[in-house]
């Protein structure tokens, strides 16, 4: 008799993937508890014997059909046989497990009885089967479904105790269900006649197996298609928050994807998307650049757009061995601080505020390596009470003072009523500056603060380290 091939027969497909998970969770679970001689009845495909086997003296497994899995291992035998009976003595195995299989059983009391006989004293049947309220449909491969008061009243007639579990999946299973379940619905529709409780079960095993197959395989690609639609929605909030221009072309040059960096440097609408790139644009360069990504790998070249330096950078796409595209990431170029703050404002004020702060932050940066750098050598060498000596009084001390200071005589001083009383008449224009240009001023009297702080913290540090004293600190 060979393996038998249907809905019922868990595979590795990835359209069965969310029934496999479900049944291979209760072979991980069993694989936590089982010990000793070990039976399962059930094991269709044989994907669990390889969780199981290694915590088992002796797993000896069985099917009415060959069953798959590993089944060369050194104590696992296998067993053909249809049950009940059990071809087996009384008291031969510590545990007993059998998942989804007793609701195929004619004669399920019988079943269980054969079970516990089996056992040895203190054995535990670990046993799962469909929950009758989450079926979806009339399974025609199933005897019978249960409820959980008619599982525990059956397992009672056998056995002392019985602890019951439920098998619950997290957020993402839950919505497969839900779309399953829609699915179903759908197809069930059609059954004006309520034909799959009317009929002999028998005779709805092959449609139902078909059906279940198709359900299964159409909500796989539903399931792809969302994530797909996830991971594009996702691609393009990333693109589109890119300071960067980034068009995608395919490998007839046609556009495929441009963010709004790219769209504003060229000039174009989201309309262009399924137009070649020469509708975007028709600079020969940039044309010559494309051919040559797509036939070499990479090219980069710079042009001119709008008074900014931009860096074309193309990058060919491939895809199992032949060319799909091009990827084109449009960068500007800028070395001057005016250029460099005109990324980020158009703001007159405080463009010139930014380039005047820039040029002091320029200033001490040297300083800043040089402290940083030197203060790291004192600290390695076991000379921290200095460096953290040095720190608070410049940082917590030094630089807020001076920053106070230079704000608030800046402020204070040239004030529209002490210019106009200092420098009265021929100097009404000196007057208006300084009223109207002290706030700036105070500004950059803040960051000039920080500049003398870091002066000074480095001619200290730079001071103590030639001095020679750490030689003899002991760490």
């Amino acid at each position: 008799m060979g393996k038998l091939a249907t809905a019922e027969r868990v595979s590795r497909d990835a359209s069965d993937n969310f029934v496999f998970q479900r049944s291979l969770l209760a072979y991980d679970r069993a694989a936590e508890i089982v010990s000793g001689d070990v039976l399962e009845i059930g094991t269709g495909t044989g994907y669990g014997i390889e969780l199981v086997a290694p915590h088992c003296d002796r797993f000896v497994t069985v099917d009415k059909y060959a069953a798959g899995g590993d089944r060369h291992a050194a104590n696992v035998e296998f067993r053909r046989m249809c049950v009940p009976p059990l071809g087996f003595g009384d008291e031969s195995f510590d545990f007993v497990i059998t998942f989804q299989v007793i609701e195929h059983i004619d004669d399920d009391a019988a079943f269980v009885r054969e079970i516990a006989r089996v056992l040895r004293p203190g054995g535990r049947l670990i046993l799962t089967t469909p929950n009758a309220p989450m079926s979806l449909t009339r399974n025609p491969w199933h005897v019978r479904e249960y409820r959980i008061d008619e599982l525990r009243r059956l397992l009672s007639e056998a056995f002392s105790a019985v602890e019951t579990h439920g098998v619950f999946g997290n957020e993402r299973v839950m919505e497969y269900y839900e779309h399953n379940r829609r699915s179903v619905e759908r197809i069930a529709r059609f059954d004006l006649f309520d034909l799959q409780h009317r009929l002999p079960r028998r005779l709805l095993q092959l449609p139902y197996d078909l059906l279940n197959r198709i359900n299964r395989q159409h909500e796989e690609i539903q399931q792809q298609l969302r994530v797909m639609r996830q991971r594009t929605d996702e691609f393009n909030q990333i693109i589109g928050n890119m300071q960067e221009g980034l068009v995608l072309l395919d490998e007839k040059e046609n556009v495929l994807s441009i963010n709004a960096a790219a769209m504003k440097l060229f000039g174009v609408e989201e309309n262009c998307v399924g137009q070649s790139f020469l509708t975007v644009d028709r600079n020969h360069e940039i044309s010559l650049a494309i051919q040559q990504a797509l036939s070499d790998g990479h090219a980069e070249i710079r042009c001119h757009r709008g008074g900014r330096v931009y860096q074309f950078d193309l990058s060919r796409i491939d895809s199992d061995g032949r060319v799909v595209g091009a990827v084109l990431l449009a960068s500007v170029i800028v070395i001057f601080r005016y250029p460099l703050v005109g990324l980020f404002t158009d703001d007159p004020t405080v463009a010139r505020l930014s380039a005047n702060v820039m040029l002091i932050v320029a200033l001490f940066q040297p300083l800043q390596m040089l402290s940083v750098i030197t203060s790291g050598a004192l600290r390695g060498a076991g000379d921290t009470k200095f460096v953290a000596r040095v720190m608070l009084i410049c940082v917590a001390i030094i630089r807020p003072v001076l920053a106070f200071s230079a704000i608030r005589l800046i402020t204070q001083f040239f004030t529209p009523v002490y210019a106009e009383a200092a420098f009265a008449g021929a100097a009404a224009t000196l007057t208006y500056w300084l009223a109207y240009e002290a706030p700036e001023w105070a500004l950059l009297g803040a960051w000039a603060a920080s500049l003398v702080d870091m002066a000074l913290r480095m001619g200290l540090v730079m001071k103590r380290f030639n001095g020679g004293k750490w030689h003899s600190i002991k760490v």
